[in-house]
């Protein structure tokens, strides 16, 4: 029939299988795709912070449910973040409003009209970035539109 040998050479190739199987279940028994991020932790905001307390550049790939900081230029407004995840982020701003800065961001922007933001990643239940100066929270969202031009 067959050698022992070739037994276990069929089952290496089921036993992977089943393995990127399992992965693919959470621990609440939901299936998911192995291609979607695993549903972030619960951090406190305290304890997430990255320890270094430097900012990021744009182009940084950041992680789910881990704080940032991260400078943006205001002079053109706040509704582009800039490229994160090799993803472009935009914000809802209100219509008709040009170069929007939020008041309670404007308070914070400084001499070389920037103001650092502290940036946090959600994936559940769609992908945002939360972006925070002042206690006050703007959502960036993934987009497929290119920045306008700023003077």
């Amino acid at each position: 029939m067959f050698s022992e040998v070739q037994v276990h050479r069929a089952l290496v190739p089921l036993v992977a299988l089943l393995v990127v199987l399992s992965a693919c279940v959470s621990a609440d028994d939901e299936p998911r795709s192995l291609l979607e991020p695993a549903p972030p932790t619960t951090v406190s905001r305290q304890e997430s912070l990255r320890p270094d307390g430097e900012t990021i550049n744009r182009g940084t790939t950041i992680e789910p449910g881990v704080e940032y900081r991260y400078p943006i230029y205001t002079h053109c407004g706040i509704e582009w973040l800039g490229e994160f995840n090799d993803v472009l982020w935009r914000a809802d701003v209100p219509a008709g409003v040009l170069d929007y800065v939020p008041a309670a961001w404007a308070r914070a922007v400084g001499d070389g009209q920037s103001v650092v933001v502290t940036l946090l990643l959600t994936t559940q239940p769609d992908p945002v970035i939360t972006a925070t100066v002042n206690e006050v929270e703007i959502a960036y969202r993934p987009t497929t539109e290119d920045p306008p031009g700023c003077d």
